[in-house]
C-alpha cells in the first residue's frame, strides 16, 4: 500500500492512496491533479461549501445586477419594484404567465439590509448543512425549500403578494439540519430548532414585510428533506441522480434569472414609474 490516504469527494469516506476506487461507495478517485484542482476549488470556496459559495456569490451578483440597472450602485428598493421584477421578484399577477419566478425570485433581495442579513445566514447555516449532506443534495435542498415556500406565499397572500429573498430556501436548509439530526437520533437537533427559531424572531424584528409563510413552508420542507437525506441508502446510482438534479437547480436558477430580463412586467412597471417622476 502507498503512503499516505485520500478522501473519496463523493461520499468523505477515507481511502488508500494508491486506491483506483472508493472501497465504501466505489466510485472512481481522482488522481493527483484532480485532486489538487479539488482542493484549489475547496480552499477557495472555503471550508468544504463549495456549492454554498456558489449561491451566495449568484444572491450577489443579482443585487449588484439591480443596482445597476437601478442607478443607485446598491439596490434599496422603492418605486413600484420594476428592477426587482426584472431580476425574478415575485408578484401575483406576473407568477400566474411566469412560474418561474417561484424560483428566480430566491435570488432577489429588496435592499441592502436584506440582502446582508439572509446572505450572512445562508453562509453560516448552509455550509454545516452541506459539508452534512453533501453539495449536491444541498443544492437540491435549497431549491426544492425556496420555490415550496413561495408557492405557499402566493396561495396565502393572493392578490396582495409581492416578495423576493433567499430565506425561504435559509430556513428550508435550517430545517435539513433539524430533520437529519432527528433521524440521527442526535439530541442536537433541540439546538437546532432553537437557532431556527431565534434567526425567525430577529428577522422579523430587522426586517421590513418578512414573508412568514415562506419560513414556515421552507422550514417544514427542509425537516421533510433532512429525514429524507438522514434515511437515504447512499450508492453511486444515487449520489449520480443528486448530481443530475443538482444541475437542473442550477441551470433552472440561472435560466429563470434570464427569463426575468424579457418580461414584460418590469419594462411596464418602469414606464409607470417614469410617468409619476419615480425615475
Amino acid at each position: 500500500m502507498a503512503a499516505g490516504s485520500r478522501v473519496c469527494p463523493s461520499c468523505r469516506a477515507l481511502n488508500a492512496a494508491d486506491d483506483a476506487r472508493c472501497h465504501r461507495c466505489a466510485e472512481r478517485l481522482p488522481g493527483p491533479w484532480g485532486t489538487a484542482a479539488r482542493e484549489l476549488v475547496g480552499a477557495v470556496a472555503g471550508a468544504g461549501a463549495p456549492a454554498t459559495t456558489l449561491v451566495v456569490g449568484f444572491c450577489l451578483i443579482v443585487y449588484l445586477g439591480m443596482g445597476v440597472g437601478d442607478g443607485s450602485g446598491l439596490y434599496r428598493g422603492g418605486g413600484l419594484g420594476a428592477e426587482a421584477l426584472r431580476w425574478g421578484a415575485l408578484m401575483a399577477g406576473a407568477v400566474r404567465v411566469e412560474p418561474w419566478r417561484y424560483l428566480s425570485a430566491v435570488f432577489v433581495h429588496l435592499g441592502i439590509l436584506h440582502a446582508a442579513f439572509n446572505l450572512l445566514a445562508l453562509h453560516r447555516i448552509g455550509g454545516g448543512v452541506e459539508r452534512a449532506v453533501g453539495s449536491a443534495r444541498f443544492l437540491v435542498a435549497f431549491g426544492v425549500t425556496g420555490v415550496l415556500g413561495f408557492v405557499a406565499s402566493d396561495l396565502w397572500y393572493g392578490p396582495r403578494l409581492f416578495t423576493a429573498g433567499a430565506s425561504g430556501a435559509i430556513f428550508g436548509l435550517g430545517g435539513v439540519r433539524v430533520g437529519w439530526l432527528l433521524v440521527a437520533r442526535d439530541p442536537a437537533w433541540k439546538q437546532a430548532a432553537i437557532e431556527l427559531t431565534l434567526y425567525a424572531v430577529i428577522a422579523t424584528l430587522l426586517l421590513p414585510r418578512v414573508n412568514d409563510t415562506a419560513h414556515v413552508v421552507g422550514g417544514l420542507a427542509g425537516v421533510g428533506c433532512g429525514a429524507l437525506f438522514g434515511r437515504e441508502r447512499r450508492g453511486p446510482g444515487r449520489d449520480r441522480a443528486a448530481r443530475v438534479l443538482a444541475a437542473a437547480v442550477a441551470l433552472a436558477s440561472v435560466g429563470s434569472v434570464l427569463l426575468a430580463q424579457r418580461s414584460p412586467y418590469w419594462q411596464v412597471a418602469r414606464q409607470a414609474e417614469i410617468d409619476r417622476g419615480l425615475r
